[in-house]
């Protein structure tokens, strides 16, 4: 395929693997595409695999090594958050260049070094949809919404709620239900440091439910980030991202089915020798084995199909 599109287009033909199992069959595979004609060749670091099952760290040494034997120029794609870890990776990889999918989804700006409000990353992108109209930008809007504003709904939660079931109508007004939200925070945490002096009382200006309800919202993301500041290692802009808060998730999320498939085969394996035992102690009742081993097999073989089904 490559190599008919090389010999049939007048516009250089690129290409992108994700690393295979074994070191030599993935060099071998960045070869044969460069020898198709392929101009470019970009590399992620994580096998097919990774991407389902075990996401795991990209492997940026595999990478290199395809730079130093490939005569093409070759891209790294893979475990970029930030944009000190592009710097990192072209450190590490002496590649010509760095590819991004997940963490540009939050951050359009990450390759300038800058972490712009969301907010305002919100109002650029509400304002392209509408100069540049697309059939497809109605499904668009709420997922790169979500993105953008992040680090807000995950504190505002019933505002979260909300963003479920607003039309793209509604989502346009997004980021200053947002900027509302967050003069309202401001004041909610003037109000928590009266009330840690002793000056504020409890429930002042709390004219209604909701008010009360953003109160300990607030209380409760106080709590949050004071915790999380005790966190060695990770600072407060990557452990707030959507990016982490995604991988983590899916990593989470594989553990604890590792964690529950392992101890159900420990419970089955439990099960069939405890009910080996059961059945001879308590039908037969005595303390000598001798006659009752072909009783005590056959039970295994009955606890064995029942944890067959």
């Amino acid at each position: 395929m490559l190599l008919t599109a090389h010999l049939h287009l007048n516009t250089p033909v690129t290409a992108k693997i994700r690393i295979l199992p074994k070191e030599r069959d993935t060099l071998a595979l960045a070869h044969l595409i460069q020898d198709s004609g392929a101009q470019i060749l970009t590399v992620h670091g994580r096998t097919r695999d990774n991407m389902q099952h075990q996401i795991g760290a990209c492997n940026f040494d595999i990478i290199r090594k395809i730079k130093q034997e490939l005569k093409i120029p070759v891209f790294s794609n893979g475990g970029i958050e930030l944009f000190e870890d592009v710097e990192k990776c072209l450190k590490q990889t002496e590649a010509d260049g760095v590819m991004v999918s997940e963490a540009i989804l939050e951050n359009p700006m990450l390759f300038s070094g800058k972490t712009p409000d969301g907010v305002q990353i919100a109002k650029e992108y509400l304002e392209c949809a509408r100069l540049y109209p697309c059939p497809l930008i109605g499904h668009a809007v709420r997922p790169h919404m979500f993105k953008f504003l992040y680090r807000d709904l995950m504190k505002f939660t019933d505002l979260r709620d909300s963003f479920h079931s607003f039309t793209n109508k509604q989502l346009e007004d997004g980021p200053k239900l947002v900027e509302e939200r967050r003069r309202k925070d401001t004041l909610l945490i003037n109000r928590d440091q009266l009330e840690m002096k002793g000056t504020f009382k409890e429930g002042e200006d709390a004219d209604d439910d909701q008010d009360k309800k953003q109160q300990q919202q607030q209380l409760d993301g106080v709590n949050i980030r004071s915790l999380c500041k005790k966190e060695e290692g990770i600072s407060e802009e990557r452990r707030t991202s959507w990016y982490r808060r995604h991988r983590t998730r899916r990593e989470e999320m594989l553990r604890r089915e590792e964690i529950k498939r392992a101890k159900l085969r420990a419970e089955r394996a439990a099960e069939k020798e405890e009910g080996g035992k059961c059945f001879r102690f308590s039908i037969f009742d005595d303390d000598d084995d001798d006659d009752d081993d072909d009783n005590g097999e056959g039970d295994d073989e009955d606890s064995s199909e029942e944890d067959d089904e």
